[in-house]
């Protein structure tokens, strides 16, 4: 179990999918403060 501190945390239990992916692009989004063209 990975727990990413994001400004919408959010934990990843390695079920993969499309709510993973959103969930990674969240996270990197709040990281480089800019959006990510899906």
């Amino acid at each position: 179990v990975n727990t990413y501190p994001t400004v919408r945390g959010f934990t990843a239990i390695g079920t993969g999918g499309d709510d993973f992916v959103q969930a990674m692009v969240v996270a990197v989004e709040s990281v480089i403060q800019q959006p990510i063209p899906q």
